[in-house]
Protein backbone atom coordinates (compact mmCIF):
# COMPACT_ATOMS: atom_id res chain seq x y z
CA UNK A 1 0.00 0.00 0.00
CA UNK A 2 2.96 2.40 1.07
CA UNK A 3 4.56 1.60 -2.72
CA UNK A 4 1.57 1.92 -4.06
CA UNK A 5 1.23 5.57 -2.86
CA UNK A 6 5.13 6.61 -3.21
CA UNK A 7 4.68 5.45 -6.95
CA UNK A 8 1.70 7.66 -7.21
CA UNK A 9 3.14 10.27 -5.40
CA UNK A 10 6.40 10.07 -7.89
CA UNK A 11 3.96 10.20 -11.08
CA UNK A 12 2.58 13.55 -9.60
CA UNK A 13 5.45 15.26 -9.05
CA UNK A 14 7.02 14.02 -12.55
CA UNK A 15 3.69 15.66 -14.42
CA UNK A 16 4.37 18.68 -12.20
CA UNK A 17 7.85 18.62 -13.52
CA UNK A 18 7.05 18.05 -16.76
CA UNK A 19 3.97 21.15 -16.38
CA UNK A 20 6.70 23.73 -15.27
CA UNK A 21 9.22 23.03 -17.55
CA UNK A 22 6.84 22.85 -20.62
CA UNK A 23 5.66 26.62 -19.34
CA UNK A 24 8.85 28.49 -20.57
CA UNK A 25 8.95 26.84 -23.71
CA UNK A 26 5.42 27.55 -24.81
CA UNK A 27 5.74 30.98 -23.29
CA UNK A 28 8.91 31.32 -25.65
CA UNK A 29 7.19 30.26 -28.73
CA UNK A 30 4.70 32.45 -28.34
CA UNK A 31 7.14 35.44 -27.97
CA UNK A 32 8.49 34.49 -31.16
CA UNK A 33 5.77 34.94 -33.49
CA UNK A 34 5.15 37.09 -35.96
CA UNK A 35 4.05 40.58 -34.30
CA UNK A 36 2.95 43.98 -36.45
CA UNK A 37 2.55 47.26 -34.43
CA UNK A 38 1.49 50.85 -35.67
CA UNK A 39 3.04 54.04 -34.19
CA UNK A 40 1.28 56.52 -32.53
CA UNK A 41 1.43 60.14 -34.11
CA UNK A 42 -0.43 63.58 -32.90
CA UNK A 43 -0.05 67.26 -35.24
CA UNK A 44 -2.67 70.00 -36.44
CA UNK A 45 -5.71 69.64 -38.36
CA UNK A 46 -3.91 70.40 -41.88
CA UNK A 47 -1.01 68.81 -41.22
CA UNK A 48 0.29 65.16 -42.35
CA UNK A 49 1.96 62.52 -40.09
CA UNK A 50 3.72 59.77 -40.92
CA UNK A 51 2.51 56.40 -39.31
CA UNK A 52 5.52 53.61 -39.07
CA UNK A 53 4.18 49.68 -39.38
CA UNK A 54 6.83 47.71 -37.36
CA UNK A 55 7.17 43.61 -37.70
CA UNK A 56 8.96 41.59 -35.04
CA UNK A 57 9.72 38.23 -35.52
CA UNK A 58 10.10 38.49 -39.09
CA UNK A 59 13.05 35.93 -39.93
CA UNK A 60 12.22 33.20 -41.83
CA UNK A 61 8.93 34.89 -43.04
CA UNK A 62 7.54 35.01 -47.07
CA UNK A 63 5.15 37.88 -47.00
CA UNK A 64 1.46 38.79 -45.59
CA UNK A 65 -1.61 40.75 -45.85
CA UNK A 66 -3.38 42.48 -43.83
CA UNK A 67 -5.72 45.88 -43.77
CA UNK A 68 -5.90 48.67 -41.40
CA UNK A 69 -8.68 50.27 -40.50
CA UNK A 70 -8.89 53.88 -39.30
CA UNK A 71 -11.40 56.96 -39.22
CA UNK A 72 -12.15 58.50 -42.46
CA UNK A 73 -13.50 61.62 -40.59
CA UNK A 74 -10.52 62.59 -38.84
CA UNK A 75 -7.61 61.54 -41.56
CA UNK A 76 -6.96 60.51 -45.41
CA UNK A 77 -3.90 58.48 -46.46
CA UNK A 78 -2.30 60.50 -48.36
CA UNK A 79 1.11 57.96 -49.65
CA UNK A 80 2.41 54.64 -48.84
CA UNK A 81 6.40 53.63 -48.67
CA UNK A 82 7.95 50.43 -48.29
CA UNK A 83 9.96 49.71 -45.60
CA UNK A 84 13.47 48.47 -45.44
CA UNK A 85 12.19 44.75 -44.78
CA UNK A 86 10.75 44.53 -47.96
CA UNK A 87 12.81 46.83 -50.22
CA UNK A 88 15.84 45.81 -49.18
CA UNK A 89 14.47 42.07 -48.96
CA UNK A 90 15.50 39.71 -51.86
CA UNK A 91 12.75 39.78 -54.54
CA UNK A 92 10.93 41.85 -51.54
CA UNK A 93 8.09 43.14 -53.67
CA UNK A 94 4.65 44.95 -52.44
CA UNK A 95 1.27 45.99 -52.79
CA UNK A 96 -1.22 48.77 -51.52
CA UNK A 97 -5.06 49.95 -51.87
CA UNK A 98 -5.27 53.22 -50.01
CA UNK A 99 -9.20 52.86 -51.16
CA UNK A 100 -10.11 49.22 -50.27
CA UNK A 101 -13.17 50.27 -48.55
CA UNK A 102 -14.53 53.38 -46.48
CA UNK A 103 -11.76 54.01 -44.02
CA UNK A 104 -9.76 50.84 -44.86
CA UNK A 105 -6.50 50.22 -46.28
CA UNK A 106 -5.17 46.82 -47.78
CA UNK A 107 -1.86 45.66 -47.42
CA UNK A 108 0.47 42.88 -49.18
CA UNK A 109 4.06 42.36 -49.41
CA UNK A 110 6.21 39.75 -50.75
CA UNK A 111 9.72 38.78 -49.74
CA UNK A 112 10.14 35.42 -51.77
CA UNK A 113 13.49 34.19 -50.59
CA UNK A 114 12.44 34.46 -47.34
CA UNK A 115 13.04 37.41 -44.94
CA UNK A 116 16.35 36.95 -43.26
CA UNK A 117 15.92 40.28 -40.84
CA UNK A 118 14.32 39.77 -37.74
CA UNK A 119 12.51 43.17 -37.56
CA UNK A 120 12.12 46.35 -39.19
CA UNK A 121 9.95 49.03 -40.89
CA UNK A 122 7.01 47.46 -42.90
CA UNK A 123 5.72 50.18 -44.67
CA UNK A 124 5.30 54.26 -44.03
CA UNK A 125 2.52 55.44 -44.33
CA UNK A 126 1.80 59.25 -44.63
CA UNK A 127 -1.24 60.99 -43.24
CA UNK A 128 -3.89 64.12 -43.80
CA UNK A 129 -4.71 65.92 -40.73
CA UNK A 130 -8.43 66.42 -41.40
CA UNK A 131 -10.77 67.49 -38.33
CA UNK A 132 -9.80 67.41 -34.73
CA UNK A 133 -10.39 64.33 -32.52
CA UNK A 134 -8.75 60.72 -32.61
CA UNK A 135 -8.63 58.00 -35.26
CA UNK A 136 -7.16 54.55 -33.91
CA UNK A 137 -5.24 52.27 -36.57
CA UNK A 138 -6.52 48.58 -36.22
CA UNK A 139 -5.32 45.82 -37.84
CA UNK A 140 -7.51 42.91 -39.50
CA UNK A 141 -7.50 40.31 -41.64
CA UNK A 142 -3.57 39.65 -40.93
CA UNK A 143 -2.05 36.65 -42.69
CA UNK A 144 1.80 35.54 -42.46
CA UNK A 145 3.56 33.57 -45.25
CA UNK A 146 4.06 30.65 -44.44
CA UNK A 147 0.39 29.34 -43.59
CA UNK A 148 2.15 27.40 -40.38
CA UNK A 149 2.94 30.47 -38.75
CA UNK A 150 0.36 31.90 -36.70
CA UNK A 151 1.19 35.49 -35.45
CA UNK A 152 0.33 37.48 -32.66
CA UNK A 153 -2.56 39.87 -31.88
CA UNK A 154 -0.87 42.91 -33.83
CA UNK A 155 -0.64 46.22 -31.61
CA UNK A 156 -2.74 49.21 -33.00
CA UNK A 157 -1.84 52.72 -33.31
CA UNK A 158 -3.42 56.23 -33.12
CA UNK A 159 -3.36 59.44 -34.75
CA UNK A 160 -4.42 62.46 -32.50
CA UNK A 161 -5.50 65.18 -34.30
CA UNK A 162 -5.71 68.88 -32.43
CA UNK A 163 -7.50 71.98 -33.47
CA UNK A 164 -5.23 74.70 -34.67
CA UNK A 165 -4.16 76.58 -32.34
CA UNK A 166 -4.46 80.73 -32.25
CA UNK A 167 0.08 80.69 -33.01
CA UNK A 168 -1.21 78.51 -36.34
CA UNK A 169 -4.07 80.68 -37.05
CA UNK A 170 -2.34 83.97 -36.65
CA UNK A 171 0.80 82.63 -38.79
CA UNK A 172 -1.66 81.10 -41.51
CA UNK A 173 -3.25 84.55 -41.86
CA UNK A 174 -0.35 86.45 -41.67
CA UNK A 175 1.20 84.10 -44.42
CA UNK A 176 -2.47 85.01 -46.74
CA UNK A 177 -1.96 88.84 -45.93
CA UNK A 178 1.26 89.00 -47.28
CA UNK A 179 0.53 86.97 -50.42
CA UNK A 180 -2.43 89.38 -50.51
CA UNK A 181 -0.17 92.26 -50.40
CA UNK A 182 2.53 91.17 -53.22
CA UNK A 183 -0.13 90.42 -55.59
CA UNK A 184 -1.66 93.89 -55.00
CA UNK A 185 1.19 95.71 -55.56
CA UNK A 186 2.11 94.34 -58.43
CA UNK A 187 -0.05 96.90 -60.39
CA UNK A 188 1.20 99.92 -58.63
CA UNK A 189 5.07 99.10 -59.59
CA UNK A 190 3.93 98.02 -63.29
CA UNK A 191 2.24 101.52 -63.25
CA UNK A 192 5.22 103.16 -61.82
CA UNK A 193 7.51 101.27 -64.20
CA UNK A 194 5.26 102.73 -67.56
CA UNK A 195 5.01 105.79 -65.78
CA UNK A 196 9.13 106.04 -65.57
CA UNK A 197 9.31 105.04 -68.94
CA UNK A 198 6.75 107.55 -70.37
CA UNK A 199 8.58 110.47 -68.71
CA UNK A 200 12.26 109.45 -69.91
CA UNK A 201 10.29 108.92 -73.34
CA UNK A 202 9.36 112.52 -72.61
CA UNK A 203 12.64 113.54 -71.65
CA UNK A 204 14.55 112.04 -74.37
CA UNK A 205 12.42 113.82 -76.94
CA UNK A 206 12.46 117.55 -75.37
CA UNK A 207 16.38 117.17 -74.98
CA UNK A 208 16.07 115.82 -78.97
CA UNK A 209 13.85 118.85 -79.99
CA UNK A 210 16.26 121.31 -78.29
CA UNK A 211 19.68 119.86 -79.97
CA UNK A 212 17.32 119.97 -83.25
CA UNK A 213 16.44 123.85 -82.36
CA UNK A 214 20.09 124.89 -81.39
CA UNK A 215 21.72 123.54 -84.77
CA UNK A 216 18.80 125.34 -87.12
CA UNK A 217 19.95 128.18 -85.28
CA UNK A 218 23.43 128.10 -85.79
CA UNK A 219 22.90 126.75 -89.03
CA UNK A 220 20.90 130.08 -89.71
CA UNK A 221 23.41 132.30 -88.19
CA UNK A 222 26.49 130.56 -89.84
CA UNK A 223 24.48 131.12 -93.53
CA UNK A 224 23.72 135.16 -92.83
CA UNK A 225 27.50 135.32 -91.69
CA UNK A 226 28.88 134.04 -94.68
CA UNK A 227 26.06 135.64 -97.02
CA UNK A 228 27.01 138.98 -95.69
CA UNK A 229 30.87 138.04 -96.08
CA UNK A 230 30.34 137.74 -99.68
CA UNK A 231 28.24 140.50 -100.53
CA UNK A 232 31.49 142.66 -99.16
CA UNK A 233 33.79 140.63 -100.99
CA UNK A 234 31.76 141.73 -104.35
CA UNK A 235 31.70 144.73 -105.81
CA UNK A 236 30.60 145.60 -109.02
CA UNK A 237 32.85 147.84 -111.50
CA UNK A 238 31.15 150.45 -113.06
CA UNK A 239 31.73 151.58 -116.42
CA UNK A 240 33.78 155.14 -117.16
CA UNK A 241 31.89 157.02 -119.86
Amino acid sequence: MRKKRKTELLQLLIMVLIILFSLPAAVSGAEENVKLSASEEKAHSGETVTVTIWIENAKGTEGGQFVLNFNPARVKPVSVESGSLVSDATSGMHMVNKEYDSGQMKFMWVTAAADTVDEGVLFEVQFELLEAGESTLDFADLIISPDEIEPQEPVSGKITVEEAGVEQEEIAENETNHENDENEALPGDQDNDDDLAVGAESEGGSITLIIILIALAVLGLGGFYFFRKSQKAYKPKHSKK
